[in-house]
C-alpha cells in the first residue's frame, strides 16, 4: 500500500505492473508496482485530465485540459510525442485493444481523434453533438468508439465493414 494523493486520477496498465496517478495541483507520478519504483514526469503535467496505458503496458497517454495529450514510454516515464491539433483541450485516452490506435477526446467538431500509437499521425476526426466528451473507450474488437458528452448523452461510431467499403466504392465508380 502506499499513501495517495486525494482527490486524484489514476489509471492502471492492463498488466498491472503500472499506476499513474495526477493530481488536481499537477503533482503526477508512474509507479511500478512490482517493484515499488516511483517516477515523475521531466514535464509539467499541471493540467493533466486522465490517462490510458497501450494493451501491453508500455506506452502511457495523458490527456490534457489544454489542447494536447502526451505520450510517455512507461519504462522511462519518457515523453515521446505530444499530440496536437485541438480547438479545445482534451478530456480522456484510450488505446485499441491491438494497441495500433489511440482515441482521444475533446469538444462537439473533434469529440473524438484517432491517432496512429507509433507514427503519432492524426488519423481521423469524429464529430459529435455537445461538449466535453468524458471517455473514449474502444471495442475489444475495435470496430466502435463511444463517448458520453457532460449531459450524459452517448455517441457511437462504428468501423464500416469491407464489405460496406466495398458497396460504397463500387457506387461512387459507377457515378463517375
Amino acid at each position: 500500500s502506499w499513501r495517495g494523493a486525494v482527490p486524484a486520477r489514476h489509471a492502471f496498465s492492463a498488466d498491472g505492473r503500472w499506476h499513474f496517478e495526477s493530481t488536481y495541483d499537477g503533482a503526477c507520478l508512474l509507479r511500478n508496482l512490482t517493484t515499488g519504483r516511483e517516477l515523475t514526469p521531466l514535464i509539467s503535467m499541471r493540467h493533466a485530465m486522465s490517462a490510458g496505458f497501450s494493451p501491453d503496458g508500455k506506452l502511457l497517454a495523458v490527456a490534457s485540459d489544454r489542447p494536447c495529450t502526451w505520450v510517455f514510454e512507461a519504462e522511462s516515464f519518457q515523453e515521446i510525442a505530444t499530440l496536437r491539433g485541438y480547438l479545445q483541450g482534451v478530456s480522456s485516452a484510450a488505446f485499441s485493444p491491438d494497441g495500433k490506435r489511440l482515441a482521444t477526446a475533446s469538444e462537439g467538431r473533434e469529440a473524438i481523434k484517432l491517432w496512429d500509437a507509433e507514427s503519432h499521425q492524426d488519423l481521423l476526426t469524429l464529430g459529435g453533438q455537445g461538449a466535453r466528451f468524458q471517455s473514449s473507450p474502444i471495442s475489444p474488437d475495435g470496430n466502435i468508439i463511444g463517448s458520453m458528452n457532460v449531459k450524459h448523452v452517448l455517441h457511437l461510431w462504428r468501423a464500416p465493414s469491407w464489405e460496406e467499403i466495398a458497396k460504397a466504392e463500387a457506387k461512387e465508380n459507377t457515378k463517375l
